[in-house]
């Protein structure tokens, strides 16, 4: 009779090669759709549409002064400079 083979390592190279060919199509999907977004882009731009609607222009915010972070005087008081 024949000794037995061990299997055991591999079963475990078949368990490795199909995680590593999982995780390689998983980057590849993530990568095509990465691909096919800036190909839209792409598009919207040379089509003259401006910028992708995703993408919003910064604006400056309004500089804030001193008076608007002091807090505001109770209502009484403010009586009280008027006169």
């Amino acid at each position: 009779m024949a000794p037995a083979v061990d299997l055991a390592p591999l079963t475990d190279l078949i368990a490795d090669l199909h995680r590593e060919n999982t995780r390689l199509t998983e980057a590849a999907a993530v990568w095509q759709v990465r691909a096919m977004q800036a190909e839209d882009r792409l598009k919207q731009i040379t089509a003259g549409a401006g910028a992708p609607q995703d993408v919003t222009e910064a604006t400056p915010a309004a500089p804030v002064t001193v008076s608007a972070l002091a807090p505001t005087p109770p209502w009484w008081r403010r009586l009280w400079e008027r006169r």
